[in-house]
Protein backbone atom coordinates (compact mmCIF):
# COMPACT_ATOMS: atom_id res chain seq x y z
CA UNK A 1 0.00 0.00 0.00
CA UNK A 2 1.63 3.12 -1.30
CA UNK A 3 1.73 6.22 1.20
CA UNK A 4 -1.29 8.57 -0.13
CA UNK A 5 -3.71 5.30 -0.27
CA UNK A 6 -2.84 4.78 3.35
CA UNK A 7 -3.16 8.08 4.46
CA UNK A 8 -6.39 8.53 2.50
CA UNK A 9 -7.67 5.72 4.53
CA UNK A 10 -6.52 7.01 7.43
CA UNK A 11 -8.34 10.26 7.06
CA UNK A 12 -11.66 8.86 6.17
CA UNK A 13 -11.31 6.59 9.20
CA UNK A 14 -10.64 9.81 11.60
CA UNK A 15 -13.97 11.52 9.98
CA UNK A 16 -15.79 8.30 10.63
CA UNK A 17 -14.31 7.93 14.01
CA UNK A 18 -14.50 11.34 15.26
CA UNK A 19 -18.21 11.71 14.18
CA UNK A 20 -19.02 8.61 17.10
CA UNK A 21 -16.76 9.94 19.62
CA UNK A 22 -18.60 13.58 18.99
CA UNK A 23 -21.69 11.46 19.69
CA UNK A 24 -20.48 9.92 22.88
CA UNK A 25 -19.06 12.65 24.08
CA UNK A 26 -22.56 14.57 23.68
CA UNK A 27 -24.26 11.94 25.30
CA UNK A 28 -22.01 12.25 28.42
CA UNK A 29 -22.59 15.77 28.71
CA UNK A 30 -25.76 15.35 28.99
CA UNK A 31 -25.84 12.77 31.45
CA UNK A 32 -26.36 13.14 35.31
CA UNK A 33 -23.15 10.85 35.82
CA UNK A 34 -20.88 12.82 33.87
CA UNK A 35 -18.73 14.04 36.26
CA UNK A 36 -18.24 10.15 37.60
CA UNK A 37 -16.90 9.33 33.67
CA UNK A 38 -14.24 11.21 33.48
CA UNK A 39 -11.83 8.80 34.57
CA UNK A 40 -10.37 7.90 30.92
CA UNK A 41 -9.96 10.62 28.75
CA UNK A 42 -10.14 7.86 25.72
CA UNK A 43 -12.96 6.43 26.91
CA UNK A 44 -15.37 7.46 24.35
CA UNK A 45 -12.92 6.89 21.75
CA UNK A 46 -12.65 3.57 22.98
CA UNK A 47 -16.24 3.55 22.65
CA UNK A 48 -17.00 4.69 19.26
CA UNK A 49 -13.73 2.22 18.07
CA UNK A 50 -15.49 -0.57 19.27
CA UNK A 51 -18.55 0.40 17.34
CA UNK A 52 -16.60 0.90 13.93
CA UNK A 53 -15.39 -2.53 14.46
CA UNK A 54 -18.65 -4.34 15.71
CA UNK A 55 -20.03 -3.09 12.20
CA UNK A 56 -17.54 -3.68 10.19
CA UNK A 57 -15.81 -6.66 11.04
CA UNK A 58 -19.48 -8.66 12.55
CA UNK A 59 -17.33 -8.82 16.39
CA UNK A 60 -19.73 -8.57 19.05
CA UNK A 61 -19.60 -5.78 21.47
CA UNK A 62 -17.24 -7.38 24.04
CA UNK A 63 -14.73 -8.62 21.50
CA UNK A 64 -14.79 -5.42 19.71
CA UNK A 65 -14.16 -3.64 23.26
CA UNK A 66 -11.39 -5.43 23.89
CA UNK A 67 -10.22 -4.86 20.45
CA UNK A 68 -10.31 -0.94 20.65
CA UNK A 69 -9.04 -0.72 24.02
CA UNK A 70 -5.65 -2.43 22.12
CA UNK A 71 -5.98 -0.36 19.44
CA UNK A 72 -6.10 2.96 21.55
CA UNK A 73 -3.45 1.67 24.59
CA UNK A 74 -1.01 0.81 21.80
CA UNK A 75 -1.48 4.22 19.72
CA UNK A 76 -0.93 5.92 23.27
CA UNK A 77 2.23 4.00 24.44
CA UNK A 78 3.36 4.79 20.39
CA UNK A 79 2.82 8.69 20.82
CA UNK A 80 3.93 9.48 24.00
CA UNK A 81 7.29 7.43 23.16
CA UNK A 82 9.75 9.92 24.08
CA UNK A 83 11.35 10.67 20.67
CA UNK A 84 7.82 10.57 18.90
CA UNK A 85 6.59 12.85 21.70
CA UNK A 86 9.20 15.78 21.29
CA UNK A 87 8.25 15.61 17.47
CA UNK A 88 4.67 16.01 17.73
CA UNK A 89 4.91 18.35 21.03
CA UNK A 90 7.26 20.48 18.83
CA UNK A 91 4.42 20.34 16.08
CA UNK A 92 1.27 21.04 18.59
CA UNK A 93 3.00 24.05 19.90
CA UNK A 94 2.86 25.93 16.34
CA UNK A 95 -0.73 25.08 15.62
CA UNK A 96 -3.69 27.13 17.38
CA UNK A 97 -5.89 24.41 19.98
CA UNK A 98 -8.74 24.92 17.42
CA UNK A 99 -7.32 23.43 14.44
CA UNK A 100 -5.44 20.54 16.52
CA UNK A 101 -9.16 19.53 17.88
CA UNK A 102 -10.74 20.56 14.81
CA UNK A 103 -8.48 18.62 12.11
CA UNK A 104 -7.06 15.88 13.59
CA UNK A 105 -6.06 14.37 10.04
CA UNK A 106 -3.47 17.40 10.24
CA UNK A 107 -1.02 14.53 12.22
CA UNK A 108 -1.08 11.93 9.60
CA UNK A 109 1.89 13.33 7.18
CA UNK A 110 3.67 13.92 10.00
CA UNK A 111 2.99 10.16 11.93
CA UNK A 112 3.16 8.62 8.46
CA UNK A 113 7.08 9.76 8.81
CA UNK A 114 7.79 9.25 12.16
CA UNK A 115 6.33 5.32 10.94
CA UNK A 116 8.52 4.92 8.65
CA UNK A 117 11.53 6.50 10.36
CA UNK A 118 11.01 3.82 13.13
CA UNK A 119 10.35 6.30 15.78
CA UNK A 120 7.09 5.13 16.53
CA UNK A 121 5.82 1.46 15.62
CA UNK A 122 3.26 1.56 13.19
CA UNK A 123 2.58 -0.32 9.97
CA UNK A 124 1.72 1.88 6.80
CA UNK A 125 -0.36 -0.72 5.47
CA UNK A 126 -4.01 -1.44 6.26
CA UNK A 127 -3.09 -3.53 9.51
CA UNK A 128 -1.62 0.09 10.87
CA UNK A 129 -4.86 2.15 9.75
CA UNK A 130 -6.82 2.04 12.82
CA UNK A 131 -3.80 2.39 14.93
CA UNK A 132 -3.03 5.52 13.32
CA UNK A 133 -6.54 7.22 13.21
CA UNK A 134 -6.77 6.50 17.22
CA UNK A 135 -3.34 8.24 17.00
CA UNK A 136 -4.60 11.50 15.65
CA UNK A 137 -7.65 11.64 17.16
CA UNK A 138 -5.21 10.70 20.99
CA UNK A 139 -3.40 14.11 19.54
CA UNK A 140 -6.02 16.04 18.59
CA UNK A 141 -8.12 15.50 22.21
CA UNK A 142 -5.36 15.35 24.06
CA UNK A 143 -3.33 18.54 22.67
CA UNK A 144 -0.41 20.70 24.19
CA UNK A 145 -1.69 20.88 27.64
CA UNK A 146 -2.11 16.93 28.48
CA UNK A 147 0.60 15.75 25.94
CA UNK A 148 3.20 18.09 26.36
CA UNK A 149 3.75 18.37 29.79
CA UNK A 150 6.94 17.16 31.60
Amino acid sequence: MDSQTFETSVRKNIQDLSNLVEIYDNEEQESEFAEFAKYDPLKNLIQGLAEKLSSEQNLDEEESLKIADEIVRKAEYEIKKTSAKTRICAALKSMSEDSVKLAPWIFVPMLTELSKTGVIAISVDPSGILLMTASCIIIARMGVALLCVD
